[in-house]
């Protein structure tokens, strides 16, 4: 059984997502069964740690997997963008998008102009 601490730790190790089952959270808190007010304790612990979850309505069913991603991180910034709908987060997701081929693109003429110099 892993503690909170180790679920975190995890999650930081692996790059700041994660996915479990509600039955590892559930184990977490030391609980038998996965009721609503255990639940209620996971998304509070969660959120206490600084961890996001999807999906954000968590389930009472222990196979249920579950996203863990570290708040504030890069991905967590994009998940925490997606989830939350609107047109300005629209707006960021098409400019960051936007962006990236033209990156990708500069960094793959960047390698050909060195390979070429060598």
């Amino acid at each position: 059984m892993a503690t909170w601490k180790e679920i975190k730790e995890s999650v930081n190790a692996s790059g700041n997502v994660l996915t479990v089952t509600m039955g590892d959270l559930r184990d977490a808190t030391g609980s038998g069964k996965l009721g609503s007010g255990v639940v209620a304790d996971i998304r509070n612990t969660l959120a206490g740690l600084g961890l996001g979850h999807v999906p954000q309505d968590l389930t009472t069913e222990q196979s249920q997997p579950v996203r863990l991603y570290q708040k504030g991180s890069p991905v967590g910034e994009l998940i925490d963008l997606v989830l939350m709908v609107g047109e300005p987060n629209d707006a960021q997701l098409r400019e960051r998008f936007s962006r990236q081929p033209s990156d990708h693109a500069a960094r793959t003429l960047a390698r050909i102009r060195q390979l070429l110099t060598e």
